[in-house]
């Protein structure tokens, strides 16, 4: 996981506050972590998952319970996704377009 702890100290090095959830965390209980902690942003860095792993379904859960707040994706799954993403989402595809965001922060 290069990717993300990289992504990790980009973030931090900006001064972003950084909440760390495993990769196996449920989306309720991000929803749970959002209302508690009330962060800025969502970010996740998704290179690898499960075979049975649907994005779309991902994506729609995800700003189902945060509706709030942008929710930034990197990694290599967004390079293939061509589907519609909803309002909030923002996929960064390249480094260049991660480095760009943090950079704005």
């Amino acid at each position: 996981e290069l990717g993300l702890l990289f992504m990790y100290y980009l973030l931090k090095s900006r001064g972003a506050k950084i909440l760390y959830v495993g990769a196996n965390v449920p989306i309720k209980d991000i929803d749970y972590l959002v209302k508690l902690k009330k962060p800025d942003f969502v970010y996740t860095h998704l290179t690898s998952v499960a075979h049975n792993f649907n994005m779309e379904k991902f994506l729609t859960n995800l700003t189902l319970r945060v509706p709030q707040l942008p929710v930034v994706v990197s990694g290599q799954l967004t390079q293939s996704y061509r589907k519609k993403v909803p309002a909030n989402v923002y996929f960064k595809r390249s480094l260049p377009e991660v480095m760009e965001y943090i950079s704005s922060l």
